[in-house]
């Protein structure tokens, strides 16, 4: 099973470069981790259809089938 791994633009891998560069300076890995995260979530969002996003919007915590079919009005 092969996964699509879109390019990094430019911007992108330099922020992933000075943050690898800022982890080993500091020996923490943090800023790295950050980074990759805060990628990680921008994929995540240009890729969420209208349905997921209503959906998020409405959940508060855990909620049951019920609770959740109510607050999106199914």
């Amino acid at each position: 099973m092969s996964f699509y791994q879109p390019p990094l633009t430019i911007t992108s891998r330099i922020l992933h470069d000075q943050a690898l560069n800022a982890s080993k300076q500091k020996t923490d890995c943090a800023p790295l981790v950050e980074c990759m995260l805060e990628m990680i979530l921008q994929a995540l969002e240009q890729s969420l259809t209208p349905q997921v996003t209503e959906l998020l919007a409405v959940l508060r915590g855990e909620m049951a089938l019920g609770a959740i079919q109510n607050a999106l009005q199914l």
